[in-house]
C-alpha cells in the first residue's frame, strides 16, 4: 500500500507483489481468518484424511484468506486514488499448492494454477469464465498489448486479449510444462490439450512426492506412515511408486484428477502419437535435451536431511542447444 500511495501519478505503473503466502512454513500470527480442520476441509484424494492432513491444509487456507483480506487493502487504495476501473490486475499462483501430489507434478493439480483477471474498464463482461487454454508465459505479451507496445522477439507467448472481450474465443490448443531438479533430481515433459495430457518420464526411477517442503509436511509424514501398513489408496501410493512409467496419458475428461493412465489403451492410440509427436515438436523448436548428468538429489528424499551432493549443480536441460537464446513458440 505504502508503494502505491509513493508511486508517480502522473505515470503509467507495472507492480508485481509476489507474496510468500502461501508457503511452507505456515505463519502463526494471531490472524483473524481461521479455518476449522473439522469443518471446513475438503481433503483431496491424494491425501490421507487424518487429522494432522485436516490441520495442515486448514493453516494454508488461512494463507490463502490472509493473501485475499490484504488484496482487499491494494484494491482499497486503488479506489482512493481514483484508478481503479483503469487497473489491469491479474491474480495467479506459479504452481500448485506445496502438498503430495501437488507442487513439481505436471499432472493438472500442479500445473492448473488459479487465475483471476479484473479490469472494470477493459472487460465488458464482469463474472465471465473462459475454459480456453493459456499459459503463464503468454501474460507478458497481453499486458504489452493492452499497454499499446509491441512484444519483442524474445517473448515467446502470444497475447489472450481477445479472451477479455469474448471469453468463448479458442486461444491455445497447446499448453506445456517441464519438471526439471526442485530440491530434487527430475526431468518430466508435458503437453496439455483441452481433453487429454501426454507425460514423458527420463527419470523414471526416481519416484515423486514433490519438493522438500511438501514431502517433509505434516500430510507427506502421513501418508507415508500409512504406507507402511499397506493402508493407501493407488492414488495416494502414486507419489511413492518406482520406477515409474516413462509415458504416461490421460483422458482428463473422465479422469479430471489423473489417476488412470492409459498409454497402452488401443481406444486412444492415435491421440497418443499426435500428443507424442507435438511435445517432441516443442521440444526440438525450443531446444529442450535430456543431460545425462542432471542437478542431483539435495537431501534425502525420505528423511529431508541435506546429502553430500547438496549445492552440487548438473547441466540444465537446453544448456546444449543454447536455449536461452532460441526464440521459437513452438506448436501453439
Amino acid at each position: 500500500v505504502s508503494m502505491l500511495k509513493s508511486r508517480p501519478r502522473d505515470q503509467p505503473f507495472f507492480f508485481w507483489l509476489a507474496t510468500f503466502d502461501a508457503h511452507r512454513e505456515w505463519s502463526k500470527d494471531g490472524f483473524r481468518t481461521r479455518h476449522d480442520p473439522d469443518k471446513d476441509i475438503t481433503v483431496p484424494p491424494q491425501l490421507l484424511d487424518t487429522p494432522e492432513t485436516r490441520r495442515d491444509l486448514a493453516a494454508y487456507y488461512d494463507e490463502i484468506a490472509r493473501i485475499d483480506d490484504y488484496l482487499g487493502d491494494l484494491l482499497a487504495e486503488l479506489d482512493r486514488q481514483g484508478i481503479a476501473a483503469n487497473t489491469i490486475i491479474i491474480f495467479t499462483a506459479d504452481n500448485g499448492r506445496p502438498f503430495p501430489g501437488s507442487k513439481t507434478r505436471v499432472y493438472d493439480t500442479g500445473m492448473r494454477t488459479p487465475f483471476v483477471m479484473k479490469w472494470p474498464k477493459g472487460i465488458k463482461k464482469p463474472g465471465s469464465v473462459s475454459e480456453s487454454l493459456v499459459s503463464s508465459i503468454d501474460i507478458a505479451p497481453t499486458l504489452l498489448q493492452l499497454a499499446g507496445a509491441k512484444p519483442p522477439a524474445t517473448v515467446q507467448g502470444v497475447s489472450f486479449a481477445p479472451l477479455l472481450q469474448k471469453p468463448t474465443a479458442p486461444h491455445r490448443s497447446y499448453v506445456f510444462s517441464e519438471h526439471n531438479w526442485h530440491d530434487y533430481a527430475a526431468y518430466e515433459r508435458a503437453v496439455r490439450s483441452r481433453d487429454f495430457l501426454y507425460v514423458v518420464n527420463h527419470r523414471p526411477d526416481y519416484p515423486n512426492e514433490g519438493p522438500i517442503d511438501a514431502n517433509q509436511s505434516p500430510s507427506a509424514k502421513a501418508l507415508k506412515a500409512a504406507r507402511t501398513e499397506g493402508a493407501l489408496s493407488p492414488i495416494q501410493e502414486d507419489i511413492f511408486q518406482t520406477p515409474r512409467a516413462t509415458e504416461e496419458f490421460f483422458d482428463v475428461r473422465r479422469d479430471p484428477i489423473q489417476a488412470k493412465n492409459l498409454i497402452a489403451d488401443p481406444a486412444y492410440g492415435a491421440e497418443v502419437a499426435k500428443l507424442r509427436r507435438i511435445l517432441g515438436q516443442w521440444q526440438e523448436d525450443t531446444g529442450d535435451t535430456v543431460p545425462e548428468n542432471l542437478t542431483p538429489d539435495w537431501y534425502h528424499r525420505d528423511t529431508g536431511k541435506p546429502l553430500p551432493a547438496k549445492g552440487r549443480r548438473g547441466e540444465m536441460p537446453g544448456a546444449a542447444r543454447q536455449a536461452d537464446r532460441i526464440n521459437q513458440k513452438g506448436p501453439f
